[in-house]
């Protein structure tokens, strides 16, 4: 068969799942009143699972008599003990227990620690079984598709089927928030898949039954079998025999159906004789098909596969699929009902608690509090899911689905003593329940997990021989030497015997809580008498809600009642008060009236009303005797409670005579010796507190008559007196129904005392808070004052430097023009030393005074928020090498030792402003960095940091910088020395930039140790880029090269003029537009424009450069000359394809242009463009 069709088939049967658990929600009422009782009882046989499908076969065919466990111990428990599984009942469904770890909690006083420790021991014990599950539905489906050609993944099929899973268990085993409700779909399909896994075995067995066996093959076989046998029945049936009692009792999933589900118990008492002949159907085939397999197959197949191979081995592919479906659906339906039972454990038990311990969710209303507990339930489900597939995954390659099932079953046993003891000893505690677990759990971790995890490859062999931990007596094939504890069965054993006995000694030693006493009086003296009173109830809802109403307040029936007809619109049911009751509103309705009249009445009236039964004379002697013992306790109550309220209290019949008081209505009005007295009028009573002064000012007659007034009108009224003594009294009075009052009299002197003081305090916090808004609103407006002033102040002074910019920058490119022709002058005129010194001189000093200028405007461009990046993707060289090029002639000046590594990486960031941090770098490296070194060494290299950043690091050997200072050398017009050259702004400028950029600059320093300054940036991806370049060396000459300058200082004309003429260009100047346009006119074309910005007429540089252009209808090489170095004007010129050249002009950096041009111009030329 195809892959995909068995795959097809699986789903439909999965869609068919669906369907059922569907329609047993649409139809619960129905079904319920017909089927319940055979849906309850086939939802027990959960307990078969793949282990039973598959694996008690090839249990068979290993050890012969083995599997029988697995069948005897739940049906000796249904017969023998079936009044264990009783008690068990009737005390969850008293106290609304809806898991093992909900009963085992709540008998030892509901503990936490209790809950959790029961719950992880489950996970833990059933996670393996429900892998075991998983890898039941993978082998078979691997095995029928094994002679297939491209076959599936197994392990994608394990995680289809677990999601697939995990939906149908979210879909409907969540859709109620109350656990202990019914969930009718489920177990409407858990019961039609226990119908279906019986009769798919019963068909697979019988039909190979009659195709493979004869009497021969079934003696000869069977003597072979039994010769394996290994004869130890201690191991093979005892052991296994208790284990599976255990498990039927203290399973999650059997808890779930078995109690959480149950309806009645007299669906119990049905299945008491149903499920163990189920069992005893299932187990018919298991040795008649391990003799088959045996015959047919030997050790070819692997026994656990037997049920799938032997049809598929006599030629029927059709029935090999249908046993397949068997065991899918024994292990579908085992997931489903673990995965609903342990995610209702965690989620109350563990996760809720938590949430509500450190959120505030105790706070929420109802409906988002369901929502979010439905949320919990639903993960957990889904992770639980997950985490089995985990562990199929661990355990997919190591022993027989029966050896991960023992496991299973061990760990889960040693629940059975605190379970036991938790329904028949008085004396369990909580103390005793962790000592057995603890004992029990560690032998079960010892013996059997380590073994499991050695054979895995997660614990070291060594283990087996020297012992867990290195302790000899903790070897798992022998702890502490008793020699039972080499195979499953006696390590199971050895556990249950140690948690016995740590148990009891708990028992013995330490006692129960008074809490663990009241619940042990609830577990433990649960009586079978107890059970469901109400077989068959003839009461209708109408009837129910009339006798209700004899004894009960109509409100508090008609809300029940309407809390049950929206439950059942919400199961789809019509509601009709001429219906049946049903148990639960009958149950509910008791509940309230023994609230009135006393359990046992309650349960007397309502027996006999739902059952038609008329009272008894005992039962009416019962509900005297009850309703007398219940009036007698409340009438002692409520004397006891009027005696000790502190409050005085009278009570005025309707003939307004004084009939009832307390001690504490003496106390207050401290009356006269006979005053006071049943009978008295309370007239009388009023006029002696008027004569006192206790009823206010104003006429004695007027009081009595004033309140006598209110008394006759049955009238509530309400006063306080200040009494002469200081004291405050509160008077209320308040009719009785029947005629009469009731007053009550309250000393609140100390609330008045203390709500005067409060009044005092507020007063004079008010006049404070007065006085200090008063001066806070005088601060406030001083400090909007500074502030206005320091803002006014920083706008002048960034108004200042952007006013003085240029004027400063004019002069000072004057100065640096005729200073760089002087050298050029000097050069030429031969042997005058002192001349070029001279001319050196002045080129150094204008240098100086231009880096300080530059450093104080840059600062006021930061500080105003001027400088704006414009980052791309560059190669590294694009900054490096014009830095190479500028500090090499600098360094052999100075005797430096300088070295650049270039590098071949491609950064993002801003060309221009990067290669500012670097230069600062560098001149804070020349200028402070050698001073005191006998040899100066500065080295700039290039190092990764990380996978996708580069550090631009620039390193001297100078005397380095204390650690003290390290942090102010970034600040500000900071300098380590008095006698440094600058302004101490370079280093701050970097940071500016370096934030701007994004960048992260460090520091690395110590006293003689040298400095070394970096800057870290992001790599960029390489990109391919033109490589041809157009080498000019800096001697080219520039002879003929027509150059027009423009700028409104005389000086910088003629400085540019002199330095271009020695350069042999030919140079033509003007001071504004009409004198370009006439030089344009007589010379009609030039090979460069060098225009200043700023005219001091109508039209700037750039828009002049546009007019020569249209004018001569030429597109002339130009640039703009400066001292508005900010980023539009910038951005215009790129635009407008204009260089852009800042003022002060360095001589280098123009010739570097005018080259640049020039091999624009011959590019241009050799390519013939004109």
């Amino acid at each position: 068969m195809a892959g995909w069709l068995l795959a097809l088939i699986a789903l439909i049967y999965v869609g068919g799942l669906f369907f059922v658990a569907w329609y047993g929600d649409y139809k619960g009422s129905q079904l319920r009143q017909r089927w319940q009782p055979v849906i309850y009882s086939l939802s027990l046989a959960v307990y078969c699972t793949s282990w039973s499908f598959f694996g008690a076969v090839g249990q068979a065919q290993r050890d012969l008599w083995s599997f029988i466990p697995i069948y005897l111990g739940p049906i000796l428990v249904f017969v023998l003990f079936w009044k264990l599984l009783v008690k068990m009942i009737l005390v969850s469904k008293q106290e609304n227990i809806t898991s093992v770890a909900d009963f085992i909690a709540s008998r030892h006083g509901r503990s936490p620690a209790l809950a959790i420790m029961v719950t992880l021991v489950l996970v833990v014990g059933v996670l393996p079984y429900i892998a075991l599950q998983l890898k039941g539905i993978v082998m078979g489906f691997d095995f029928l598709m094994k002679d297939q050609a491209g076959r599936w993944s197994v392990q994608d099929l394990a995680l289809s089927v677990t999601l697939t899973l995990a939906v149908f268990v979210i879909m409907f085993g969540t859709r109620r928030l109350d656990t202990t409700e019914h969930q009718y779909g489920v177990m409407t399909a858990i019961a039609f898949e226990s119908l279906i896994k019986l009769c798919v075995f019963l068909v697979v067995g019988g039909w190979v039954s009659w195709m493979a066996l004869d009497e021969q093959v079934v003696a000869t076989t069977f003597r072979q079998m039994s010769v394996r046998f290994s004869g130890n029945w201690m191991d093979a049936v005892v052991i296994p025999t208790l284990m599976a009692m255990a498990a039927i009792i203290c399973l999650p999933r059997q808890f779930h159906v078995m109690v959480v589900e149950n309806a009645s118990l007299k669906d119990f008492h049905r299945a008491r004789w149903v499920f163990p002949g189920y069992l005893l159907l299932a187990a018919i085939f298991v040795l008649p098909l391990a003799i088959a397999g045996q015959h047919l197959l030997g050790s070819s197949v692997s026994p656990d596969m037997y049920v799938i191979a032997l049809p598929k081995a006599l030629g029927s592919n059709h029935m090999a699929v249908l046993a397949y479906l068997g065991g899918v659906s024994a292990a579908i339906s085992m997931v489903i009902v673990a995965t609903i039972a342990l995610s209702t454990m965690i989620s109350n038990e563990i996760v809720m608690p938590l949430i509500l311990r450190r959120s505030r969710e105790k706070n929420r209303d109802f409906y988002r509090f369901s929502g979010l507990l439905l949320n919990v339930r639903r993960t957990t489900i889904l992770c639980l899911l997950l985490m089995a597939y985990v562990v199929y995954r661990l355990l997919d390659q190591s022993g027989t689905l029966a050896g991960i099932g023992q496991m299973s079953f061990s760990a889960v046993s040693q629940l059975l003593p605190v379970f036991i003891g938790s329904l028949y000893l008085r004396d369990s505690n909580r103390m005793a329940a962790f000592m057995g677990l603890s004992a029990g759990l560690f032998t079960w971790f010892i013996c059997l997990v380590v073994p499991v995890l050695v054979d895995g490859g997660w614990v070291d062999s060594s283990v087996l021989s020297s012992g867990f931990l290195g302790i000899n007596g903790l070897r798992p094939d022998d702890l502490f030497g008793v020699g039972i504890t080499d195979s499953k069965p006696g390590a199971t054993l050895m556990a249950l015997s140690l948690n016995v006995i740590f148990y009891v000694l708990g028992c013995l030693y330490f006692r129960p809580n008074w809490e663990e006493k009241r619940q042990a009086q609830k577990f433990v003296d649960a009586s079978l008498a107890d059970q469901d009173t109400y077989h068959t109830i003839s009461i209708t809802m109408a009837e129910l809600e009339a006798l209700a109403g004899r004894f009960l307040d109509k409100s508090r029936i008609q809300a029940v009642m309407h809390d049950f007809h929206h439950d059942q619109l919400s199961h789809r049911h019509a509601f009709s008060r001429q219906r049946r009751a049903s148990h639960e509103l009958v149950e509910a309705i008791e509940r309230l009236l023994a609230g009135t009249m006393g359990a046992s009445s309650a349960r007397i009236v309502m027996r006999s009303m739902v059952n038609g039964q008329g009272l008894q004379l005992d039962d009416v002697q019962a509900m005297v005797d009850e309703a007398s013992e219940v009036f007698e306790f409340n009438r002692e109550l409520l004397q006891g409670a009027i005696e000790h309220i502190d409050i005085g209290i009278s009570v005025i019949n309707r003939e307004l005579k004084l009939v009832a008081w307390n001690p504490q209505y003496l106390k207050l009005f401290n009356y006269p010796d006979g005053l006071i007295c049943i009978g008295r009028p309370i007239a009388d009573v009023i006029q002696h507190n008027a004569i006192q002064g206790l009823c206010g000012p104003g006429l004695t007659e007027e009081h009595v008559r004033k309140r006598m007034s209110y008394m006759q009108q049955g009238t509530a009224h309400q006063s306080e007196r200040v009494r002469p003594d200081g004291r405050v009294i509160q008077m209320r009075g308040n009719p009785m129904p029947g005629g009469g009052f009731v007053m009550s009299f309250t000393d609140i002197t100390g609330f008045r005392q203390v709500e005067q003081a409060l009044k005092d305090v507020n007063e004079s916090l008010e006049r404070r808070v007065q006085e200090r808004t008063k001066e806070l609103s005088v601060l406030n407006m001083q400090l909007l004052r500074a502030k206005s002033q320091a803002e006014q102040a920083n706008k002048m002074r960034l108004k200042f430097f952007a006013a003085i910019s240029h004027d400063l920058m004019q002069p000072m490119n004057a100065a640096k023009l005729f200073a760089s022709s002087l050298e050029l002058l000097a050069k030429d005129g031969g042997e005058d030393e002192e001349l070029k010194m001279l001319a050196r001189n002045v080129s150094g000093s204008l240098q100086s005074a231009e880096d300080l200028l530059v450093d104080l405007l840059d600062m006021s461009r930061l500080e105003a928020g001027k400088i704006t990046a414009s980052i791309r993707d560059m190669p590294l060289t694009e900054v490096l090498k014009p830095l190479n090029d500028q500090f090499s002639y600098m360094a052999k000046e100075l005797l430096v030792d300088f070295r650049l590594q270039e590098s071949d990486c491609w950064v993002r960031s801003d060309p221009i402003l990067l290669r500012r941090v670097v230069q600062n770098f560098l001149t804070n490296a020349f200028r402070y960095g050698l001073r005191g070194a006998e040899h100066g060494r500065i080295l700039v290299c290039c190092r990764r940091s990380g996978s996708d950043h580069i550090r631009i690091e620039v390193r001297d050997n100078g005397p380095g910088i204390p650690k003290q200072q390290q942090e102010l050398i970034f600040a500000e017009f900071q300098r380590l020395s008095t006698d440094s050259q600058g302004l101490g702004l370079g280093l701050s400028i970097a940071m500016g930039i370096a934030d701007i950029l994004g960048h992260t600059i460090a520091l690395q320093s110590g006293p003689n140790k040298g400095t070394t300054f970096s800057v870290c940036l992001p790599l960029a991806e390489r990109k391919t880029v033109d490589t041809r370049q157009h080498n000019l060396s800096p001697s080219t000459k520039l002879n003929g090269l027509s150059i027009l300058c423009i700028d409104n200082e005389p000086d910088i004309l003629r400085g540019m003029d002199m330095l271009l003429n020695r350069w042999g260009c030919r140079v033509s100047c003007a001071l504004n537009s009409e004198e370009a346009m006439e030089v344009l006119n007589r010379e009609g074309s030039f090979d460069l424009l060098l225009v200043d910005y700023r005219l001091d007429e109508s039209v700037n540089g750039l828009e002049l450069i546009g007019m020569i252009r249209d004018k001569a209808n030429h597109y002339f090489s130009a640039a703009l000359v400066t001292a508005d170095n900010h980023d539009e004007l910038r951005a215009q010129c790129r635009e407008l394809k204009v260089g852009f050249l800042v003022k002060p002009v360095k001589p280098a950096s123009m010739r570097a242009y005018i080259n640049s041009v020039l091999a624009r111009t011959e590019s241009k030329h050799d390519r013939g463009v004109l």
